[in-house]
């Protein structure tokens, strides 16, 4: 930077001209910007569109998240969730599950 300062030193007396508002400028500028803008995230769109396309021999997983946790469901062995009541979700039975026994996962990292 410091060598293009030397280089390309305005001659000596001139001024720097004033120009509050310039429309050309502007107008210039806010196009160049919105295609360069447009041109970076267009391949990121097609990017993302493969990102949340969901397979469809995906599996059914529910997640529950609670402050500091995340709880997780799995579906049966025929591959789907059982039923769930609100009437039954307690600290132990998040889920809600209507059954005697209750599934217990464990997490780690």
């Amino acid at each position: 930077m410091a060598l293009r300062s030397c280089l390309y030193r305005p001659p000596s007396g001139t001024k720097a001209q004033y120009s509050p508002e310039n429309k050309k400028l502007e107008w210039w500028l806010t196009i160049v910007t919105s295609l360069g803008v447009a041109a970076m995230l267009t391949p990121g769109l097609f990017v993302w569109a493969k990102f949340v396309t969901v397979p469809k021999d995906a599996s059914v997983v529910e997640a529950v998240g609670q402050q500091w946790t995340w709880i997780n469901r799995f579906p049966g062995r025929d591959g789907v969730l059982g039923t769930t009541d609100p009437k039954l979700i307690t600290p132990d039975n998040p889920f809600g599950i209507g059954s005697k026994k209750i599934p217990r996962a464990q997490t780690t990292s």
